[in-house]
């Protein structure tokens, strides 16, 4: 083999590895842009996701002071069936008491 005809192949053989590392570089570059695309998406997607959790906190933070108001109100409502009663029974054993007295 000549020094021209190694000389040849050694430039095709170059040219060929360039050529691959370009198609390579190629690719690497659009899956990038790929996988940034798909960053973007997700991350709009947590932004969303973030949003609602903070929404669902406000709804349960207001089940719960609205929970703490109707137990509130509930009891309340006790206390006065609880004094209704009270005044029911005192004023049977009133009269019970004045008849007796009679």
């Amino acid at each position: 083999m000549s020094e021209e005809t190694g000389l040849k192949l050694l430039g095709q053989h170059l040219a060929k590895v360039k050529l691959e590392a370009e198609e390579m570089r190629y690719r690497h570059k659009t899956e990038v842009v790929e996988l940034n695309s798909q960053v973007t998406e997700l991350q709009k997607q947590l932004d969303v996701c973030r949003s609602d959790i903070e929404e669902y906190k406000k709804q349960v933070k207001a089940l719960e002071i609205q929970g703490t108001r109707k137990a509130l109100f509930d009891e309340r409502e006790q206390w006065k069936k609880l004094v209704e009663s009270l005044r029911k029974d005192k004023k049977r054993l009133q009269y019970v008491y004045n008849h007796l007295r009679h």
